[in-house]
């Protein structure tokens, strides 16, 4: 049996924070050994804070080579319509922990943990019901929606739901030295003067 693990991050629709919890977590893993981004959506290197220098590719393109960011970490950007896809994630899993951001279309693999994502927004909750099921919901809180997590968790049943900090009027990127975003919960304590 394989050590590594392969996390798919899908968002119920577009815009619910799939590509910030994917990099969150890779960065996460990557503190505890080697681990790959897997970007289907192109917007990892930039959310990392990284020169964005490489384009989505497209379909007919080889998967493109990974991107060191830390000595743990590397992401690779990739086409998610790929046949190929499901193969090389199963190569790169012989080697790290392997974290998917999967935009709004699951890859094609198996022996996945599925982590879905979703804001506390009507709309959201009413895809995330329909769609795909996942073993893990990652609950992206806005305090201006009317729904809040109880809501939410009444919507989604009996699926585990994470609660990820309410996100900041303007985020900032993620870098490996940093909080994943400004706000209260996550900014340093102020020091005694």
């Amino acid at each position: 049996m394989n050590a590594h693990r392969v996390i798919v991050c899908t968002g119920a629709k577009g815009g619910q924070g799939t590509t910030t919890v994917a990099t969150a977590i890779a960065l996460t893993l990557a503190t505890h050994g080697p681990t790959v981004l897997v970007d289907t959506t192109g917007d990892a290197l930039a959310a990392l804070g990284h020169p964005d220098t490489r384009r989505r590719p497209a379909a007919r393109d080889r998967i493109a080579e990974p991107v060191a960011v830390t000595a743990n970490l590397a992401v690779v950007v990739v086409n998610a319509e790929r046949a190929d896809l499901a193969t090389r994630i199963t190569e790169l899993r012989d080697t790290a922990d392997v974290v998917i951001d999967a935009g709004t279309t699951p890859p094609p693999v198996t022996e996945a943990e599925r982590v879905l994502v979703v804001r506390n927004c009507y709309l959201a909750l009413r895809r995330a019901v329909s769609g795909p099921p996942a073993d893990r919901v990652a609950l992206v809180v806005e305090p201006h929606r009317a729904l809040g997590v109880r809501d939410a968790t009444d919507v989604l049943g009996h699926q585990p739901i994470t609660t990820i900090a309410t996100i900041p009027p303007s985020p900032g990127r993620l870098t490996p030295d940093s909080s994943p975003c400004e706000c209260p919960a996550h900014s340093p304590a102020p020091s005694p003067t």
